[in-house]
């Protein structure tokens, strides 16, 4: 894979070693195999990693072949977005984002890496779905660019965006943004799963807007401020509305006939990742991806008596932190 940059105005006379740390955040051990291997080129010609560069000056750094990991498979893959560094996918439900220990095939990475055979290239997850969650996927083209995109992801610069068809509760209000914020840790008995536990957690925020409901359900749009395990299907739960098909977590807050009515009335729990926005650290310029909701999700919003009109990704709205409140401490 080949990484293109111009050199910029603010950029000039620094050396060419510096651009490669700070503007395309190449770590001292990818250095190395580039001066050592001469992988990189200005205006066409090989320089010391000590020489200056000036602007408008053309960069071409060769990042090194990888070997795959995760064996390709042939499988359907649908492709929301692409350039030569990143592919946005959008995943069906039923389907892994990486293998796991137990299971090693058909897993959406398997798909990608089969993809992109012809080009030699090894994908990456830089995040993950839930195996029954749908919708979109960012993979990286190289480790390098998953370590790029990593960096958006632990700097809250990656928006992910969600759809969900849930338990509603009559106290709550129609068009208005919620805030919960709690601490979610991993589960002694079940470490698989999730709880929320205050005093040894990590910090967890998840914002939802109701955009419409029935008289079973609520069609919510959610925002997630950080991206823990399960955090929308534990955070939902907890405040009584857990996500239609959830049964993991559609337990917690409901009695035991609600919980069998909700969890068995689909065959996975309704939540769809129907955007990703982000500024792409090379190509420099926004990206927004969207996906709209699955048929099964649009199929059983209808059965509860909703309008396939009101579950469009065009009815999202844009989340105002004015508009909050905090479910759990009731401050507005």
């Amino acid at each position: 894979m080949k990484i293109e940059w111009i050199v910029k105005e603010n950029e000039q006379g620094r050396r060419l070693q510096s651009i490669l740390e700070k503007s395309l955040g190449v770590s001292h051990r990818l250095m190395r195999t580039l001066r050592d291997e001469n992988k990189v080129c200005v205006n066409g010609r090989f320089m010391k990693f000590y020489e200056q560069v000036y602007q408008e000056d053309h960069i071409e750094v060769i990042l090194p072949e990888e070997s795959a990991s995760v064996q390709p498979e042939a499988l359907p893959i649908d492709v929301c977005y692409e350039d030569p560094y990143i592919l946005v996918i959008n995943k069906p439900a039923g389907q892994l984002s990486h293998p796991s220990a137990r299971e090693r095939n058909k897993s959406a990475l398997a798909a990608a890496g089969h993809y992109l055979l012809s080009e030699h290239l090894v994908p990456h997850c830089v995040h993950r779905l839930d195996r029954d969650t749908s919708g979109l996927l960012l993979l990286a083209k190289h480790a390098h660019i998953h370590h790029l995109f990593d960096l958006l992801v632990r700097n809250h610069q990656l928006k992910r965006s969600y759809m969900a068809i849930c338990y509603f509760p009559s106290h709550l209000s129609l068009h208005q943004w919620y805030t919960i914020q709690s601490r979610i840790a991993q589960n002694p008995e079940r470490p698989s799963k999730r709880i929320v536990q205050e005093e040894m957690g990590q910090e967890a925020i998840t914002h939802f807007f109701i955009l419409a409901k029935t008289q079973q359900a609520a069609l919510v749009q959610l925002e997630l401020e950080t991206g823990r395990t399960h955090q929308i299907r534990l955070h939902m739960a907890s405040v009584r509305m857990p996500l239609i098909g959830d049964r993991d977590y559609g337990q917690l807050s409901l009695n035991d006939d609600e919980s069998s009515f909700y969890t068995k009335m689909a065959s996975r729990q309704m939540l769809h990742a129907y955007q990703l926005a982000f500024f792409h650290p090379i190509l420099e310029k926004s990206v927004c991806v969207t996906a709209e909701p699955r048929s099964e999700m649009i199929e059983l919003w209808e059965w509860l008596g909703g309008s396939s009109k009101e579950i469009e990704t065009k009815n999202c709205v844009q989340f105002d932190t004015n508009d909050k409140v905090n479910l759990l401490t009731g401050e507005e």
